[in-house]
């Protein structure tokens, strides 16, 4: 989920971030929403990825502190609005939209973090745009305040087209206008080495610093299932990125065996 800090000045401010990190229990989405289907992440790189840590499944929920956060950052005090001469008009600091679009499990996973966010006093918004013009009405504008929405990575599995400050702009994949030079560097040097350990102590710098900025929060990695019969033996599937994974070492697979003499 996306945090646009250039169409709502609230978002500029991280504790407003932090707590509505702290609120989401992704854990129970998981287990409420997708029926187990899926797992809670809490980062931008996932199993099987350069620079991956099991320990990046904990995570921590606070109620308490998150609605401190937001009183802190007097997100939750709206005395001043109201003296306004328009103060029927004008959107509270507790309010938020958050855009998603359509199809099922995006509704269902917008309705929960409603929810959850709405118990620490906040407002939020769903607005629902057909995915056939998500890209164009909301992804190339920027059109959004929290936006969820997924993230394909491609064969490479490179975190750099979503979150270097050159992939920027509408034609980029770094939504939020991300910018950080320090970041911008260990994702240049991770691409620039083909050591494995030199990758993963870069990533894992990335990962860091990118949980202390926190330009999104990262909810869960969904499960893939398809049916395969059960005379088909051998199939052996990593990870699937693409619909085409599924048949990934198909020459390995059979139906029946036999003996022979050698």
């Amino acid at each position: 989920m996306y945090f646009n800090q250039k169409t709502n000045e609230q978002l500029k401010k991280k504790e407003i971030r932090e707590a509505i990190s702290l609120a989401i229990d992704k854990t129970k989405l998981v287990n409420e929403i997708l029926q187990g289907q899926g797992r809670a992440i809490n980062g931008p790189l996932l199993p099987g990825m350069v620079g991956y840590k099991e320990e990046e499944t904990a995570q921590i929920i606070d109620l308490e502190k998150a609605e401190t956060l937001l009183k802190e950052a007097k997100i939750i005090e709206v005395g001043e609005v109201e003296e306004a001469k328009e103060a029927e008009k004008a959107k509270k600091p507790n309010q938020l939209t958050l855009t998603t679009q359509s199809g099922e499990e995006f509704s269902l996973v917008a309705e929960f973090v409603k929810a959850q966010l709405e118990t620490i006093g906040l407002e939020i918004e769903i607005i629902t745009v057909p995915s056939q013009t998500f890209f164009d009405d909301v992804i190339a504008p920027r059109n959004f305040e929290l936006l969820l929405t997924t993230v394909m990575f491609d064969a490479t599995q490179d975190p750099y087209l979503f979150w270097h400050s050159s992939q920027t702009g509408s034609a980029g994949l770094n939504i939020v206008e991300y910018q950080n030079a320090e970041v911008d560097k260990i994702l240049e040097s991770a691409r620039s080495t083909i050591k494995t350990e030199e990758r993963q102590t870069a990533y894992q710098t990335f990962k860091e610093k990118l949980s202390t900025d926190l330009p999104a929060i990262f909810l869960y990695q969904s499960t893939y299932n398809y049916a395969v019969s059960r005379k088909i033996q051998n199939i052996k599937l990593d990870s699937i990125r693409f619909p085409f994974d599924r048949f990934s070492k198909v020459n390995e697979w059979f139906i029946k065996t036999k003996k022979t003499f050698r």
